[in-house]
């Protein structure tokens, strides 16, 4: 239920009451005009009517057994009925909105897509108030010439979401026991997540100007921007997300975080691909998250460790974060001479809570100037006086968790949670960064009870429907709220305070004009039947890398310029080799070139390559720096001579098989039943196969909705439908409410809201009304 004021929510619960509306469309999308502008449409409305309400992606079946799950998409919508009132009569309602007429103050915009923001409230005693009811965009816009009206059709945000979304292939687990093995872990919330910050709503900060690496751990260690170097726990296990992973409760403070709990064995270690820090003079670097602290010792007794930033391949870092015994926040610098420390920068960090966690360098000849923040705290510049000795270095590697030098300048590990990080190089110029201990987020993302094994190719690229398919294989619910902001919530939303209590009270006595009970068999299911599709991971058959995708033509690239080319995947791909070296027989992403197209000329070693990686094709740039043209394929006497006026060009990677190529059944099924509920109403079946959502793949996220569907399921509780009540604009979709109907179906329980439509009628004698849904708790 939304908040309000007393004096609002008085006067939505009094006998007599004046509802009121209040309607605008910002047709030049430059934000919204005040009250009175030619942007605030309110005195023309006439009537508005909203339907907001949950449509299930169970399959077939009575009504009321499609509302007995929450589980899909809301998507709400309104219908604007407007009459304009002006002193001139030719200046109607078809005159003023029409498309057509020059005159019209809004002519010269475009009404198609303009925001638009519904507010209904009452005259109370502190003035007019509102709530507002629905944030979204004119999808149609028409006018009757006959009727002198205008019609306007607005819908909220997830209309942006119906736009082509590109998911990252990832696997959460490359099956592999090297020492540099990648198990980043993956869970439905963190690909919703990822989605939505693709569409600009953040559950966490947003990636800053100059960012180099971040990696928001909402379910997984895959990096948004950079490259996991190494990511797995002691004896190459995953890592836990908590509150994710099953077993973890404690609270993240976004969505979900990594676990650590200061085994050296877990390495959470990131590379920037070709980004980098200098710690040269004038070089910065900025590195910046959310930690929760479950000791100060760490794995070794010296402090927490933070982070490790170093050049790669280098066995010492150049800096380190990390904070001591006392809770104060350090860092240890080396260009080259050994370890300086800092000494103490800042206090604060306390155990068992989440800290936002900051430090900021400026290199100069002779010393460092360090920034610290904890939370809404900061302190510095310190002045470190470290000179530089090393030169020329490209940090392009960092761990988190971890810190090789503190203290005792000893190695130390971390034990807790981190989450939400990030690496930036952007230069301050000596004053104070921009902390983001402040950031609001806005998007909310529960961290879901779905574990992938990978990402399957869609069968849409539109995000919206993606959404849906993910929210389905967990019965989450995925949406906007009246004021816009979208959310994906998993099943265990309406188990969450304030949802198991009652927020509202409806009664015939007192708001309920008309109510119909709904029960059948048909909205019983008490045998829950659930396939998983397990996709191969790797080549069969010790799931190893290798060529995902090779050159079938010949490319060219002309003297002194760019080719930009994609590959397309015969399956998608994980662990993409993006490093395109030169020879034959690498066992890595590799090509061949020569001056002359059948390989008779001279061999060319220096093109340079930039792949980005997608889950079944990258996009591949090729850049020629001679000045003269240069053929893929193998040149005479040089390295593959085989390849002679050959094409020769391969991507090297893990392929990730949803047909395994061994025509082994891989699928899998989890079941549950119960037993008095079968015998009371028969078997009541309810099957899905795997084809059916290839979302769904693990066993453990599969039994639990199997048990979690049957207990909704299993007593073909009755619905509520078509209840006419007076209208409570606070309501929301899934709320608790207490229904009360003592003289009539004598029911006095509560429900949780499924569906609402609200209708408003102006004018002087002004009313409001809705028509609510319900489904059993």
């Amino acid at each position: 239920m939304q908040s309000a004021t007393s004096t609002l929510t008085t006067a939505i619960n009094a006998r007599t009451r004046y509802p009121i509306c209040r309607v605008k469309i910002d047709w030049d999308r430059t934000g919204f005009g005040a009250d009175g502008s030619i942007d605030d449409v309110t005195p023309d409305v006439q009537s508005i009517e909203i339907k907001r309400a949950l449509t299930t992606d169970v399959p077939a079946g009575t009504r009321s057994f499609r509302r007995a799950v929450f589980s899909g998409n809301v998507a709400a919508n309104a219908t604007i009925e407007l009459a304009h009132k002006d002193p001139d009569p030719a200046k109607h309602a078809a005159w003023y909105y029409s498309p057509y007429n020059t005159a019209s103050p809004i002519f010269a915009f475009n009404e198609l897509n303009a925001p638009c923001t519904i507010e209904l409230g009452f005259r109370t005693a502190a003035g007019n108030e509102y709530v507002t009811v629905l944030t979204g965009n004119v999808r149609r816009f028409q006018v009757s010439s006959r009727n002198r009206t205008a019609t306007l059709e607005v819908v909220d945000l997830s209309e942006g979401l119906r736009k082509s979304t590109t998911l990252p292939q990832v696997v959460a687990d490359d099956m592999s026991v090297a020492l540099a093995s990648v198990k980043p872990g993956l869970t439905g919330a963190f690909v919703a997540d990822w989605i939505l910050r693709g569409a600009g709503y953040y559950t966490s900060p947003p990636q800053r100007d100059h960012c180099i690496m971040l990696a928001t751990m909402h379910g997984s260690g895959f990096p948004e921007r950079g490259n996991m170097v190494t990511f797995r726990g002691a004896n190459s296990s995953m890592l836990a997300f908590p509150p994710a992973t099953f077993g973890f409760t404690t609270p993240a403070k976004f969505v979900a975080g990594v676990d650590l709990n200061g085994d050296a064995g877990q390495l959470v270690d990131y590379g920037t691909g070709l980004d980098f820090w200098i710690p040269d003079t004038g070089g910065r670097v900025f590195v910046e998250g959310w930690y929760y602290l479950r000791d100060y010792a760490g794995g070794a007794g010296n402090g927490a460790g933070l982070f490790n930033s170093f050049q790669n391949s280098f066995a010492s870092p150049i800096i380190c974060g990390w904070v001591d015994s006392n809770g104060f926040l350090q860092t240890n610098i080396d260009r080259g001479a050994g370890f300086v420390s800092s000494g103490t920068i800042i206090g604060g960090v306390t155990l068992n809570t989440w800290h936002y966690l900051a430090l900021y360098y400026e290199f100069n000849a002779t010393n460092v100037n360090v920034w610290a923040r904890v939370d809404g705290t900061s302190a510095g510049p310190k002045s470190v006086a470290v000179g530089n000795q090393a030169t020329g270095l490209h940090c392009n590697e960092i761990q988190f968790g971890r810190a090789n030098a503190a203290g005792s300048f000893a190695p130390t590990q971390f034990n807790g949670i981190i989450e939400a990080v990030q690496v930036s190089t952007h230069n301050y110029a000596g004053g104070t960064p921009t902390w983001n201990n402040a950031f609001v987020p806005t998007a909310i993302v529960m961290a879901g009870k779905n574990n992938l094994l990978a990402n399957p190719v869609t069968k849409s690229e539109e995000a919206w429907n993606v959404l849906q398919a993910i929210a389905k294989a967990e019965n989450a619910i995925v949406g906007f709220t009246e004021t816009g902001v979208p959310y994906f919530r998993d099943r265990s939303f309406f188990s969450i305070p304030p949802q198991p209590v009652s927020q509202a009270t409806s009664s015939s006595t007192k708001n309920i004009i008309e109510l119909d009970t709904d029960k059948a068999t048909d909205s019983i299911r008490n045998h829950i039947v659930l396939h998983a599709a397990v996709p191969i991971i790797g080549y069969p058959p010790d799931n190893s890398k290798g060529d995902i995708w090779s050159l079938a033509s010949i490319w060219s690239v002309p003297a002194n310029s760019t080719l930009t080319v994609w590959a397309v995947f015969q399956n998608p791909a994980a662990d993409l080799d993006t490093s395109v070296g030169y020879g034959t027989g690498l066992a890595g992403s590799r090509y061949l070139a020569s001056t002359r197209r059948d390989g008779n000329g001279t061999a060319v070693s220096n093109l340079s390559f930039v792949v980005t990686p997608f889950v079944d094709t990258a996009k591949i740039v090729i850049t020629n720096p001679n000045n003269f043209r240069a053929y893929l394929c193998g040149n005479v006497g040089a390295v593959g001579g085989a390849e002679v006026g050959k094409p020769t060009m391969a991507l090297w990677g893990l392929p990730v098989f949803w047909s395994d190529p061994s025509q082994l059944n891989t699928n899998q099924r989890q079941e549950a039943q119960d037993t008095p509920s079968m015998n009371t109403y028969g078997e009541q079946l309810y099957e899905e196969r795997a084809e059916d959502n290839l979302w769904v793949q693990d066993q453990e996220s599969l039994g639990q909705r199997a048990s979690d569907l049957l207990a909704q399921l299993k007593d073909g509780k009755p619905s509520l439908q078509n209840l006419q009540i007076v209208a409570n604009p606070l309501l929301q979709l899934g709320d608790r409410v207490t229904i009360q109907d003592t003289n009539g179906v004598m029911i006095s329980e509560d429900q949780q809201l499924a569906e609402i439509n609200t209708t408003f009628t102006g004018g002087d004698n002004a009313k409001l009304t809705q028509t609510i849904s319900t489904r059993p708790v």
